[in-house]
């Protein structure tokens, strides 16, 4: 039952029915799925169906959590709702991650939690593809004359309590935006792109009609919804997975080779509509807010400027879960979630190695997870969502297959503690320093 439960969980997490059903609202429904699934887990524990809280990234998580409140204490800019965000951060994020590594016990249930994320994945693009059907809708009525655009003058007065009518953007591209957690198209994409390699996951060989009806169909339905978002950072991000998922058949050299011809073939398609790829506006404000992290980390190099508190030095959101990162939490948070990320990826790395033949469900499943988060973290360059609900399930998912994969017979060694600093640390200084690089040849 605890495990219903945390399906339930995940998702309404994606779904957020409180913020499409107007009488849920008073409800909470999201925290009272996350506290039934919190005790189901605890049942589970206390029944004796222990999980393995053994790997690295658990005590990690842990402490990154501790060094959100840390940075926030540093602040100058400390108050009572800056706690309340680590707070937040504890109840979505860590909860997700907590709930994830005690019920992700089997390859079964980590199967369940694909199809749960698929069919979220369609719920959204279907809901995706309605507010881009909508959108091109007034957008055809304004060509016509029938609306106004939202620059033009109007005939209604706005004090006589008569209703303006309605308005559009006549430079508006139709992008869908949904509601909430996915407001925004980019992020939106981002969370379908990373979902896909889940949906492909569960195919089975020879079974043609069952692979229409649950793996193609609903790839077909999530493709059409990355579509409808129009996003540039989701055709890089979709590019990626796309030349990962052929790389086993095709080899590092020709997957590489497909990343660029992908990424020619989903703007030949329309994948961004009318906007190009190249230097405009909105890409020259992502790279000034690069810029402003940078300097933020330059004036508190170790704690950083506080936890969510980019936007109280800056004008827009860091455009850059990296950036995001290494600015709010200095150098050792960033560090710490650099550490997160790339412990993950690396026990992927070495299922994928393993040479057990009876390992071979436990190898799938690791590479669509390692597909799926280098996904999202090349997609996350251009986003700021470093903290997401959606990255700590996958990592939590990862670290799950992980103590599976350990459980079947897979030997995963791990370097020692003082290795695994200096390289993080190199990481850490190489991509900040990366960034820096970048700044200095825009300027020059």
């Amino acid at each position: 039952m605890g495990f219903v439960f945390f399906l339930v969980y995940v998702a309404m997490s994606f779904t957020r029915p409180a913020e499409r059903i107007v009488e849920l609202g008073d409800w909470h429904t999201i925290e009272i799925a996350a506290g039934l699934a919190l005790v189901g887990a605890a049942f589970q524990i206390l029944t004796g169906n222990r999980p393995r809280f053994g790997a690295a990234q658990v005590p990690l998580v842990f402490l990154f959590a501790i060094w959100l409140a840390l940075s926030v204490a540093a602040s100058p800019l400390r108050s009572a709702d800056a706690f309340d965000h680590v707070l937040s951060f504890v109840k979505s994020s860590l909860t997700m991650f907590l709930l994830c590594v005690v019920n992700l016990t089997s390859l079964r249930r980590v199967q369940a939690l694909a199809m749960i994320l698929t069919l979220s994945a369609i719920f959204l693009s279907i809901e995706a593809v309605q507010t881009h059907n909508h959108q091109v809708e007034v957008m055809t009525r304004t060509t016509r004359g029938d609306l106004q655009p939202a620059d033009a003058a109007s005939e209604w007065d706005d004090e006589s309590g008569e209703p303006r009518p309605q308005t559009v953007n006549p430079t508006d591209e139709g992008r869908a935006m949904n509601r909430g957690l996915f407001g925004d198209p980019n992020d939106l994409a981002l969370s379908l792109i990373a979902i896909l390699p889940f949906a492909i996951a569960v195919r089975r060989k020879g079974a043609f009609f069952r692979n229409a009806l649950f793996v193609w169909i609903p790839t077909v339905m999530i493709l059409y919804g990355v579509y409808v978002t129009r996003s540039r950072g989701g055709v890089l991000a979709l590019a990626c997975v796309l030349g990962l998922m052929l790389r086993s058949r095709l080899g590092n050299a020709v997957s590489l080779a497909s990343v660029g011809g992908a990424v020619f073939v989903l703007l030949a398609a329309g994948f961004v509509g009318a906007r190009s790829m190249s230097i405009d506006q909105s890409v020259s404000e992502r790279i000034l807010q690069w810029a402003a992290g940078l300097q933020m980390l330059k004036s508190s190099p170790v704690w950083g400027v506080g936890y969510d508190m980019f936007l109280q030095y800056a004008t827009r959101a860091a455009h850059s879960a990296y950036v995001q990162c290494f600015a709010e939490l200095g150098i050792v948070g960033y560090m710490l979630w650099l550490a997160i990320l790339v412990l993950t990826l690396d026990d992927m790395r070495l299922t994928l190695a393993c040479p057990d033949e009876g390992a071979e469900p436990v190898r799938a499943w690791s590479r669509t997870l390692m597909i799926s988060l280098v996904g999202f973290l090349v997609g996350g360059a251009f986003l700021s969502r470093a903290y997401d609900l959606h990255l700590f399930l996958l990592i939590a998912t990862g670290t799950a297959i992980g103590s599976i994969a350990r459980r079947k017979g897979c030997e995963l060694p791990s370097r020692g503690l003082l290795v695994w600093t200096y390289l993080i640390g190199m990481l850490a200084v190489g991509s900040i320093v990366a960034y820096w690089v970048y700044m200095r040849i825009r300027n020059a």
